[in-house]
């Protein structure tokens, strides 16, 4: 297997350097299996790119990110890092109900992929360093937000854009799932 056939990123245009790669991987050579891999990564990599680059927003997505940007806009620095902060804080045990109190919303997340996908163990790591990340990310903020704002004299300010932050984003996640209810009644969701 000739290593200056992989130099190339356009390599699966090249039907030379792809018929040697098909020989060597029916030859089991290791090395092709791994080049081969390497190419199917790489164009499926480039063809999800293409597709979310071409994707278009739904009108909820941006009527929030227009809506969160003017949260943060000419408003003190504290309530944009609240706006952030209480966002992330269902994401930790303890709030809510059942395995979202229990595990927090990422653990549920997990909980719910490992059954919807049959995943277990190192499948679902990615949710548990989420999950610590998650808890050591939101203390930091909840602790460094609830100082300022008694430091400031700000809380009933902070407060109110807590409450709004979280309508933004029950607006958000209500939209993602209008959409695609909408998909599955074989209907066009409300692009922008």
């Amino acid at each position: 297997m000739s290593d200056s056939s992989l130099s190339s990123a356009s390599f699966y245009a090249d039907f030379s350097a792809l018929s040697a790669l098909k020989k060597d991987v029916k030859a089991s050579d290791p090395q092709a299996i791994r080049a081969a891999a390497r190419q199917f990564e790489s164009l499926f990599t480039d063809m999800m790119l293409k597709a979310m680059r071409e994707a278009k927003l739904l009108a909820s997505t941006q009527l929030c990110w227009l809506t969160w940007d003017a949260l943060m806009s000419g408003r003190p620095w504290l309530e944009g890092l609240v706006a952030n902060t209480c966002a992330e804080r269902p994401n930790i045990p303890g709030y809510g109900e059942g395995l979202i109190k229990q595990h927090g919303w990422f653990g549920w997340e997990r909980h719910r992929w490992g059954k919807l996908f049959n995943l277990s163990g190192d499948d679902l790591e990615f949710f548990e360093l989420h999950s610590e990340a998650d808890v050591a990310h939101s203390n930091l903020g909840w602790q460094t937000v609830a100082e300022q704002a008694e430091r400031l004299g700000v809380a009933d300010q902070v407060v109110h854009a807590c409450r709004l932050n979280l309508y933004v984003w029950e607006s958000y996640l209500n939209g993602i799932a209008d959409g695609g209810d909408a998909l599955d009644r074989g209907e066009r969701p409300a692009y922008v």
